[in-house]
């Protein structure tokens, strides 16, 4: 009978973990004990990227089909691309437990694992607890199962109490007047007998100062020497008007400070002073280094940007593309004819009718459940909201999407209908103007229409407004939408061309508003080793290759503030040459470092697998010598 496989959990012998790893053989740097171990998911995926790269590739024709890599080779160069990790078990355990790319059934394994040893712990305190001269000393942390009633928690378990439970009063949205509740202090008396409960005065100045500066401490050792974008944005509460300014490091965003403007003038210069001052914070306290700085461009943002590269020419003012979209969509809708404003107009009289009236809202789930589509779950309406980006496009798909059932409820049960509303005659009136729109065919007409040339601004705006949207997504964005509102399709998707020119001239707008600052959407572009010069219009003598060049030189002087008098650094032409031809260290075979850059964004751009470059050189804000603009 054959010898069942035998897991230790001893350290240094082979261990379940090791099924889901590549070893390679090599030590880990410099350790002399364990070996280099590669994550058999992320292996997995970065080969599935490389297949997806390398049949784009040969679609487009820039790989002939005899230089196609076989399985092997491309197993090998995702081995190559993964980052290693010291192949240890319990490095291996931890990396199983947050890596989203390893088998479930590893981390289902790995869950059993660590209740078994919860269990016996347990187990072990409870047979230890008869025998004072084995029992183990107590925790930092002291809970009513292992702390005697009378005995009080430690200070620095205490502390964490106190934290824990500022905490919990923000997540559940509960005042801190709740701590000098008498229940809740019965509460925690009978369940948490160690602790002391902080009451309100407590947690709002002693506790909250703490926890800022617990949790600013933590931020700055996450992201200090990190190139990072701050952002600023205002708002109005019920008594106050706030400006806060944030930042983003490596696709996460991080909160920075408030300040309450409710007495000042809104003025740029006024905001300007508080963004500096952040800025001094930001740099001063987390100790990053800010590239650029984000913020829309309504009435003090819109002059805060000049101001800003005024005092700070080094880095980047960018607009929001979210909000620069949904003005894209604000122009189209106004703009394009009455028919847009009256199908927009019915569809809040459909909605507002319905869900003002329970009894008819009702009766629209029953047909759902009668309706043969067999939805997952059933649809409700959603309204439009113009602060809301998006929604729009969302609430007319909705509408589309519950055509047929509307118009069966007013055909099949058109009498209860009538009087869902109640029986007085303005009721029954406005229940016949309901089902008069539900019938009429040229508003469903109008609904997909409108359904059509919504959808790739709402994408677009879905892609902008991410917190991991760089410049080259916004870029490729621009010229996605240009190409499918200025080219008319087989199916005519987009053929109605007064609406078409709206849209073009108000993306043209905002792309022309950028002047000097294109350079850097387009060096962004250039700089994808997945685009690189293939995006660009080579006839275009600013985008050629001695355009882009300049374009490149542009940049460098601004961003490490090199005198306009000043050379270039002596291998930076060499570079760019080498580049721009995939030669040197540049060519795909010698590209290691940069295609694992691509790997682990290939995720973020899905357009990858979609985009033609050569549609993209069609795109006329790309045409224009970026120095005239």
């Amino acid at each position: 009978m054959p010898h069942a496989r035998v897991y230790f959990k001893v350290e240094g012998t082979e261990s379940w973990a090791w099924d889901y790893f590549h070893d390679s053989g090599s030590k880990y740097k410099g350790d002399k004990t364990h070996h280099e171990a590669r994550c058999l998911g992320c292996i997995r995926d970065h080969e599935k990227v490389l297949e997806d790269q390398q049949r784009e590739r040969l679609k487009l024709g820039t790989l002939q089909p005899d230089r196609l890599k076989d399985t092997a080779a491309l197993r090998k160069e995702a081995i190559r691309a993964t980052e290693p990790i010291r192949g240890r078990v319990d490095v291996m355990k931890r990396h199983i437990k947050k890596c989203e790319l390893v088998k479930q059934a590893a981390k289902d394994r790995l869950a059993a694992e660590e209740i078994e040893k919860q269990s016996d712990a347990t187990q072990e305190d409870a047979d230890s607890s008869d025998h004072p001269a084995t029992a183990r000393p107590p925790g930092p942390i002291q809970t009513l199962f292992k702390v005697a009633k009378n005995k009080p928690f430690t200070p620095a378990a205490q502390a964490e109490f106190e934290r824990d439970f500022l905490k919990l009063l923000i997540v559940m949205n509960v005042a801190m007047l709740a701590a000098n509740d008498p229940y809740v202090k019965h509460f925690f008396e009978k369940y948490v007998p160690g602790a002391r409960l902080p009451d309100r005065k407590q947690l709002s100045n002693r506790i909250l100062d703490d926890e800022v500066n617990h949790v600013t401490a933590a931020v700055a050792s996450d992201v200090k020497g990190q190139y990072a974008t701050g952002t600023v944005d205002g708002w109005s509460t019920k008594k106050d008007a706030v400006q806060c300014t944030g930042l983003n490091v490596g696709g996460k965003e991080y909160p920075g400070r408030i300040h309450v403007t409710t007495a000042e003038q809104k003025t740029s210069a006024n905001l300007l002073q508080h963004v500096l001052s952040d800025i001094q914070w930001m740099v001063a306290t987390l100790g990053i280094i800010i590239v650029a700085w984000c913020c829309d461009s309504g009435g003090d943002s819109r002059g805060l940007r000049p101001l800003l590269v005024a005092l700070m020419p080094w880095i980047l003012a960018i607009p929001c593309w979210g909000h620069q979209l949904n003005l894209v969509v604000y122009n189209y809708v106004h703009r394009a004819g009455d028919w847009i404003s009256e199908t927009l107009s019915k569809c809040a009289i459909i909605i507002n009718w319905f869900t003002s009236h329970k009894r008819a809202l009702s009766m629209l789930m029953e047909e759902e459940r009668r309706s043969p589509e067999q939805w997952t779950r059933l649809k409700t309406f959603i309204r439009a909201v113009i602060t809301r980006w998006t929604t729009h496009y969302l609430s007319v798909r909705r509408m589309a999407e519950l055509r047929e059932v509307l118009q069966v409820l007013a055909i099949v049960r058109r009498s209860q209908l009538l009087l869902a509303g109640g029986e007085k005659q303005e009721q029954i009136d406005a229940a016949d103007g309901v089902i008069k729109i539900v019938e009429d065919g040229s508003f469903w007409t109008n609904i997909d229409v409108l359904k059509r040339y919504l959808e790739p601004l709402a994408i677009a705006a879905n892609v902008a407004q991410g917190s991991s949207t760089r410049l080259d997504h916004v870029l490729v964005t621009l010229a996605s939408l240009h190409h499918a509102y200025s080219t008319k399709t087989k199916c005519g998707e987009y053929d109605r061309l007064e609406d078409n020119a709206i849209i073009i001239a108000s993306l043209e707008k905002r792309w022309a508003a950028l002047k000097r600052d294109q350079d850097f959407y387009i060096i962004a572009v250039f700089l994808h080793p997945q685009f690189r010069a293939h995006f660009f219009d080579n006839a275009t003598h600013s985008l050629s290759r001695a355009g882009l060049y300049t374009v490149l030189k542009r940049v460098y002087r601004r961003v490490f503030r090199v005198p306009e008098d000043d050379e270039m650094p002596p291998g930076l032409f060499e570079s760019y040459c080498q580049y721009y031809d995939g030669t040197g260290r540049y060519t795909s075979e010698g590209f290691s470092l940069l295609v694992k850059l691509a790997l682990r964004h290939a995720r973020d751009l899905r357009v990858r697998s979609q985009a033609d470059p050569a549609v993209y050189r069609k795109f006329p804000i790309l045409k224009k010598p970026a120095t005239c603009i």
